[in-house]
C-alpha cells in the first residue's frame, strides 16, 4: 500500500514579561572638560524608517548594549539653577554621537582624554556656571524627521518603515537625564572617558517568524516540506511618533504614534526562495525581523509551501492565519503589536501519513428458479 502524506501548520505566538534597567549616574573625566557619554544602556524589549533609510546596524538591537557601529543624535539645554522648561536654553541642537576607540586623535593633542566612549563631533564642552538636562534618540539616520520640544519631548513626524526588512532599524528614545555639571565629570577612570549615562526605550514593536516541523521527516525518501515564501499582509507602514511628556519635568515616558496609514500587503520576510525544512525539530528564525509602528492587527500571516509524496508528486499551496485570533502562551488572543514588544510566532508543520480502511462489499446473492431435467 502506498503512502500518500499531506501537511497541517500551527501558528502560536510567544510572548514574555518587559525588563526595564534603571541607570545610576556615573560620573567622567574633564579636563576643560569635553562632554562625553557612556555605552547607551538599552531598555530590554519585551519578549511576548524610509527606504532610504540606512543605517550602521541594521535590524533589532536585541540586548541592553548599544552596539558601537551604531550613532545617535543628542540634544542639551543650559540653565544655571535646575531645569525649567519653560525658559530653554539650547546649548546642544541635536548632535550626533559617536564611538571613540583613541585611534583617531593623536597622543598629547586636545581631547586626548581617554578612549572606548561616545563623543560629539567637533566637541562640545561643560559651561561652567550652567548645569546641562539632556535628551537622545537614535539612530542619527531619523534626524530628517525629528524635532524636540522642552516641554513635549521627542517628535518624529511621517516616519515610513521600508518594505525592504533587511534593512529595518530599531528606532530608540532616551530617558531625560537631568542637571548634570562639569565638576562631576571632572575625573579618570581606568585611562577610559566615563560619560552621561543615556537609556533608550524601543519605540517600535518587533515581529519574528519561527519554522520548525512537529517531528524529523529526513529519514523519509523524497518526502520533503519546501517554504517558498511567508508573508504578512495589510500592516501599516507609516506614522509619528510623540514622547507624549506633560511638564518636562518626568525621568521616564512610553510615548505614542499615531494612528498608522500606509497599507502593505506584501511584508516579505525572505523573498521568494525554496528552504527544505525537513530535519527543523527546533524552530529557526525565519528571514529577517520585521521593526514595526504599533498597530491594530487586521492582517494575516501568510505561508507558500510545497508538499512532496515519495513518488515525486508536489502540491503547491497557500495557508493563511490570521493574526488577530493568533494567542500567547497565556492563551490569549493578540489583536495588535505594542510598542517594546517582540512578538514571535511558531509555524510548526506536520505530515500526516494517509491511512486507507478497505472493505468489500457484501455479494448480492440471487436465487435462480430450479432447473429442471
Amino acid at each position: 500500500m502506498k503512502k500518500f502524506l499531506f501537511w497541517t501548520a500551527l501558528a502560536s505566538v510567544a510572548l514574555t514579561g518587559c525588563v526595564k534597567n534603571d541607570v545610576e549616574p556615573n560620573p567622567s573625566l574633564g579636563q576643560d572638560v569635553e562632554i562625553t557619554f557612556n555605552q547607551p544602556v538599552v531598555g530590554k524589549i519585551t519578549k511576548a524608517p524610509n527606504d532610504d533609510i540606512d543605517s550602521d546596524h541594521e535590524g533589532e538591537i536585541s540586548n541592553a548594549t548599544y552596539p558601537t557601529t551604531e550613532q545617535f543624535i543628542v540634544h542639551a539645554w543650559a540653565h544655571q539653577g535646575n531645569f525649567d522648561p519653560n525658559a530653554p536654553v539650547v546649548y546642544i541642537n541635536q548632535q550626533e554621537v559617536e564611538y571613540f576607540d583613541g585611534s583617531s586623535i593623536a597622543a598629547g593633542a586636545p581631547g586626548d582624554l581617554g578612549e572606548h566612549t561616545w563623543r560629539i563631533d567637533p566637541h562640545y564642552y561643560w559651561p561652567k556656571t550652567h548645569k546641562l538636562t539632556f535628551t537622545a534618540y537614535s539612530p542619527n539616520q531619523i534626524s530628517n524627521y525629528a524635532s524636540i520640544d522642552a516641554k513635549t519631548g521627542i517628535k518624529l513626524t511621517d516616519v515610513v518603515i521600508g518594505s525592504d526588512v533587511t534593512k529595518h532599524i530599531d528606532i530608540l528614545y532616551s530617558n531625560r537625564v537631568f542637571n548634570q555639571t562639569y565638576p562631576d565629570y571632572d575625573k579618570v577612570a581606568n585611562d577610559q572617558l566615563i560619560g552621561v549615562d543615556i537609556q533608550f526605550h524601543h519605540a517600535l514593536a518587533s515581529v519574528n517568524v519561527k519554522v520548525k516541523v512537529k517531528e524529523s521527516y529526513t529519514s523519509i525518501d523524497e518526502d520533503q516540506i519546501t517554504i517558498h515564501k511567508i508573508w504578512f499582509d495589510n500592516v501599516e507602514m507609516k506614522g509619528t511618533f510623540t514622547e507624549g511628556l506633560t511638564t518636562g519635568l518626568e525621568t521616564s515616558s512610553t510615548g505614542s504614534w499615531s494612528t498608522p496609514t500606509e497599507t502593505n500587503n506584501d511584508l516579505d520576510l525572505k523573498g521568494d526562495i525554496n528552504e527544505v525544512i525537513d530535519g527543523y525539530t527546533t524552530a529557526q528564525k525565519y528571514g529577517c525581523t520585521a521593526l514595526l509602528i504599533p498597530q491594530e492587527l487586521d492582517g494575516n500571516l501568510n505561508v507558500n509551501y510545497t508538499i512532496t509524496n515519495p513518488d515525486g508528486v508536489s502540491i503547491k499551496e497557500t495557508i493563511t492565519f490570521k493574526l488577530s485570533e493568533q494567542k500567547d502562551n497565556s492563551d490569549i488572543a493578540i489583536d495588535k503589536w505594542e510598542q517594546s514588544k517582540r512578538y514571535i510566532y511558531t509555524l510548526t508543520f506536520g505530515l500526516n501519513e494517509i491511512y486507507l480502511a478497505p472493505y468489500v462489499e457484501a455479494w448480492d446473492d440471487v436465487t435462480m428458479s430450479d432447473i429442471n431435467i
